[in-house]
């Protein structure tokens, strides 16, 4: 996590990796800066409260959710569009 002298922090992520977040205030802004230009087809989601990944996101009232994460399968039924090639 990069923290800059304005307050703003900016999380580092790996290429592929699964990621979420959660804004406590209201005034919260997001930005992604990405490796290429962006492509729907390789989009993908996993449900936030899946209960198997178990995450405690410290809500206290319901989230405001896009109408992507509000569709998004459990961990179990998600289909990754990514191919591990690491394997031999």
């Amino acid at each position: 996590m990069k923290q800059f002298n304005s307050g703003a922090a900016v999380p580092t992520l790996n290429r592929n990796d699964i990621h979420g977040f959660v804004t406590l205030t209201e005034d919260t802004e997001v930005q992604y800066k990405c490796s290429d230009v962006y492509a729907p087809d390789c989009d993908g989601g996993i449900r936030w409260d899946d209960p198997t990944i178990g995450i405690d996101w410290g809500l206290t009232d319901a989230p405001v959710l896009s109408a992507k994460d509000k569709v998004a399968p459990l961990f179990a039924g998600f289909e990754s569009p990514f191919v591990w090639e690491g394997a031999a």
